[in-house]
């Protein structure tokens, strides 16, 4: 009787300690599977931050080819590659020894953009406009460094609100070319619908200060074109730039600003004031390779003497348009 007992405790035991056991391996696999999870959503969450990140790296610089990093204690690394409109992104994470890739296809295009009728487009009621020594405004379809002008895709010299506005300046024809040397068009871009977003996207900021901006400073690349802001404000204390200096992408000038010495913007001048302003390129041989396009109050003046020049480039004026900031994405295809 006492050894059957015991034989059945001992049955018991072995009973419960498997069933111990099975719940065991089950809690066990379920851990396996739990953390499994957690390491594959949280690769795909890097993979995902991963292509966030690089497309930010791409606002702040448009030659972007790879990027990689670290997050939440994983890795990741992002290719992209950019044909015409179209960019392929390939992002490839690991947390721990799981790993989790993305391939996307999207659609690049560029914000809106003024349009360029002419070489320069003043949209400032009562324009005034002063011209001596060799200055030139030519409509004329140069290359994306100031050479080759050509025929081909051509504009206006300069374009005017009202028909009183171009008789006013025809008077300094001799130093306007162009498809037509002036014309008029009610309709000019607004800068005003452009300046703030350029404004608050601007790589570099210039302010007023005692003494001339000058040296050797590029601001961009042809490769890589940059939003410079020169905050003119202050009409006691205009900008000035002088020395030689080379600028690639958007420069936007609210006001006062004086430029001389040797400088060569290519892409896109903009200009804007609510209040009565002088736009002086002076001096020296200040060159704009692309357009101008200014706004301000009635009577505003652009001064052009020396051997200062605008001339118009499609090619500087479509490479200011892709600058990475003013870039937006359409997802065409999102493989994981």
């Amino acid at each position: 009787m006492g050894s059957n007992s015991i034989f059945g405790v001992l049955a018991l035991m072995v009973f419960f300690g498997l069933i111990n056991s099975s719940l065991n391996e089950r809690d066990r696999r379920a851990e396996d599977d739990t953390y499994g999870y957690i390491k594959y959503t949280t690769a795909r969450e890097i993979a995902r931050s991963g292509i966030n990140v690089a497309l930010k790296k791409l606002s702040d610089s448009s030659s972007i080819a790879s990027v990689t990093g670290s997050l939440d204690g994983g890795t990741y690394t992002v290719s992209l590659t950019r044909v015409d409109t179209i960019m392929n992104i390939t992002s490839v994470a690991r947390f721990n020894d799981t790993s989790y890739r993305i391939s996307s296809r999207l659609l690049v295009y560029p914000k809106p953009f003024p349009k360029d009728t002419a070489a320069v487009s003043l949209r400032v009621p009562n324009v005034g406009m002063i011209m001596r020594g060799t200055p030139l405004i030519d409509g004329h379809n140069y290359d994306i460094n100031g050479s080759n002008p050509s025929d081909s895709g051509e504009v206006a010299g300069v374009a005017v609100l009202t028909q009183s506005d171009s008789t006013n300046i025809s008077i300094f024809g001799g130093y306007i070319d162009g498809a037509q040397d002036i014309i008029v068009n009610p309709a000019l871009s607004d800068p005003n619908a452009y300046i703030n977003e350029y404004m608050a996207s601007a790589d570099y900021t210039l302010n007023p200060s005692g003494s001339p901006y000058s040296g050797n400073t590029p601001y961009g690349s042809s490769n890589n074109p940059k939003i410079v802001f020169i905050n003119g404000s202050d009409s006691t204390h205009p900008v000035k730039i002088s020395g030689t200096i080379e600028g690639w992408g958007i420069l936007v000038v609210s006001g006062y600003f004086q430029l001389t010495g040797t400088m060569d913007w290519h892409g896109l001048v903009v200009v804007s004031s609510n209040s009565v302003f002088d736009l002086s390129l002076a001096k020296g041989t200040p060159r704009i390779i692309g357009s101008l396009l200014m706004g301000g109050g009635s009577g505003s003046v652009i001064e052009m003497r020396g051997n200062a020049s605008i001339l118009y480039s499609s090619a500087a004026l479509n490479q200011a348009q892709w600058i990475g900031k003013l870039l937006a994405y359409h997802i065409l295809d999102w493989y994981e």
